[in-house]
Parts: structure tokens; C-alpha cells; sequence
């Protein structure tokens, strides 16, 4: 279930609402989840909690709209999530598990393409200074002309999420184990960027094995299903 914690103000231009009805997940014959309803609103920040295998993973995918839900139907500003308007797709952060940055570019290229991906403005718009920011804010001071390849598994989790660093506006941000690998200086500063991101107005659906201490943070339970079990529904 989802606690009563009501979502900071927003004081700044805000994002959209993501929202999400009926949705059904299976994977082979067994049932991850059925029926869930989810609303993710600005300056809303949702820890998404469950054992191992019950759909975490494949719930942020759907809500991403990289995958298709076996029932139900996500929309985010009113429009169904496969249907989104570059503008609307921009507005929206998916960061999976893994690191998607390629070993043998250096930090500041990797991320500059990342947010040419992400936008469409191409590398031009994002400069090595705003990148060498970013980096510093989650403590890769100097790292700008590193190759990826030369980074640790936790200092190319702090690149990856620098690219958050990177957004004039708030968004809506779907983490996928952001704290997977940093130390306790990357998770303090997290608890941070996200109890600012929230109170500038921006959303985060995330999921954390890891303990969490962020006040602004709402949780929402997702029980296992099973091929005979009904899944758990849960909504704010």
C-alpha cells in the first residue's frame, strides 16, 4: 500500500501527471501484478518496495512506455504513454539498472550524447561546462575527459545519474536501484537532489533495496502474485 504523506508544493513550472489504471503484468504463465492503479503527481516521490521477481522492474518499463502492460493503460498528461509528443517524451527520465554508458567514450561525450538522445537538441546544446557541473554535483570532480571504461561500478552510477543534474526543469524520473554501488557520500547526496527535485516541482517513482531517509518520500507496496494469487492493488 501507499502511506498517507502528502507531496511537497511545488514552487516552480511542474511536470505532467502519470497515471496509470488497471495495469496487468505476466511474464510466461505467472502473474506479476494485476489491477494496479498508480498516480505519480508533481513534487510526488514514490519509493516503489517489493521482494525479488513480484514486477518492479517491468512496472517502470511499462511506465516508461517501453513495454506494452498485458492489461491496463498509462497515460502522462492525459496522453496513453506510447503516444507521447516529443515534448511529453522529454519530459520523462527512465534510468534502468544498468549504466548506459559506452566504456569507450569519455564521461563528459557519454553524457552529451545521452542528452542528445533524450531531447533531440543534439550534443551542441548541452556545453562541457554545464556537463563538468553536473559531475561535480555528484562528486566525479575532474572526471570530464575520463574514458567510462576507467570508472568504477559506483562512479559510473554517479556519471548516469549526473545526467538528471542536466535538466533546466523538473521532470518526472523513473529510477530503476539508482543507489546500486555508491558509496555514502553518492547516497547522501541523492536524499538531496531528490528532496530538491520534488520541492522544484518534479516527480520520482524509484526503487531501492538500499535504506532511504528522504522526508518527502511516499511508499508504495508491490506484493508478489503468482499464477493462483490475486496481486495486491494499491493507489494513492
Amino acid at each position: 500500500m501507499i502511506s498517507e504523506a502528502a507531496a511537497p508544493v511545488a514552487t516552480m513550472a511542474t511536470t505532467g501527471v502519470l497515471q496509470a489504471q488497471g495495469l496487468a503484468c505476466r511474464r510466461g504463465h505467472r502473474r506479476l501484478f494485476n489491477g494496479l492503479d498508480l498516480r505519480l503527481a508533481p513534487g510526488q516521490a514514490i519509493w516503489l518496495r517489493g521482494p525479488n521477481g513480484c514486477g518492479k522492474t517491468s512496472l517502470l518499463r511499462i511506465l516508461a512506455g517501453l513495454v506494452r502492460p498485458a492489461e491496463g493503460e498509462v497515460r502522462f498528461d492525459g496522453t496513453p504513454v506510447h503516444a507521447l509528443t516529443a515534448d511529453q517524451r522529454g519530459r520523462l527520465r527512465f534510468v534502468g539498472h544498468a549504466n548506459a554508458l559506452k566504456s569507450e567514450l569519455r564521461v563528459g561525450e557519454a553524457l552529451g550524447f545521452l542528452a542528445g538522445l533524450s531531447d533531440g537538441a543534439g550534443l551542441p546544446a548541452i556545453t562541457r561546462e554545464r556537463i563538468a557541473q553536473a559531475l561535480e554535483q555528484v562528486g566525479l570532480v575532474g572526471r570530464l575527459d575520463s574514458f567510462v571504461g576507467t570508472l568504477s561500478q559506483g562512479q559510473r552510477r554517479k556519471a548516469t545519474l549526473a545526467r538528471l543534474m542536466l535538466d533546466d526543469e523538473p521532470r518526472t524520473w523513473l529510477l530503476d536501484e539508482p543507489l546500486d554501488a555508491l558509496d555514502a557520500d553518492g547516497v547522501s547526496r541523492f536524499e538531496a537532489w531528490l528532496d530538491a527535485h520534488a520541492a522544484r516541482g518534479g516527480a520520482v517513482l524509484m526503487t531501492s533495496h538500499a535504506p532511504l531517509h528522504s522526508a518527502v518520500l511516499t511508499q508504495f507496496e508491490l506484493a508478489p502474485s503468482g499464477p493462483l494469487h490475486a496481486a495486491a492493488v494499491a493507489s494513492p
